[in-house]
């Protein structure tokens, strides 16, 4: 019998091999289909987190994190949801995923940061550029 992490790393490899082939960011899939996807590689991407560090960009070096990330676009409003959950580990994948980097002087936590983000999430969510679930 085939172990679960086995499957989603399977899984992990066919998305990321489908994404290189295609040439785009991501292969085309719903909703459903992508919140399914990223619901697997955020249990994989919990399950490899090093014990500790105060880096939060350590979290994001194992292959679950690297295909969340590859997921691009198509998961950010997870990701979003996430960080307003409390999950501030997930604002490196939103900065990664947009190239927009909101860490200045001026902000002093990830709960800080936090607010900028889903500041940003509430201004761009009905873009389709950047959710592309609108399109």
């Amino acid at each position: 019998m085939i172990k679960p992490v086995y499957i989603i790393l399977l899984v992990s490899l066919l998305f990321l091999n489908t994404v290189i082939a295609s040439g785009d960011s991501a292969p085309e899939m719903n909703y459903s289909e992508a919140k399914e996807i990223f619901l697997k590689l955020k249990y994989q991407w919990e399950k490899e987190q090093p014990i500790f560090s105060s880096n939060s960009y350590d979290y994001w070096e194992g292959s679950a994190a690297k295909s969340i990330i590859a997921m691009g676009k198509k998961a950010l409003p997870f990701i979003m949801k996430e960080i307003e959950n409390g999950n501030f580990l997930f604002i490196v994948a939103a900065e990664r995923i947009t190239q927009i980097k909101m860490r200045n002087q001026t902000i002093q936590s990830e709960q800080e940061n936090s607010k900028y983000w889903l500041k940003w999430w509430q201004e761009n969510k009905n873009n389709p550029v950047w959710n592309i679930y609108l399109k």
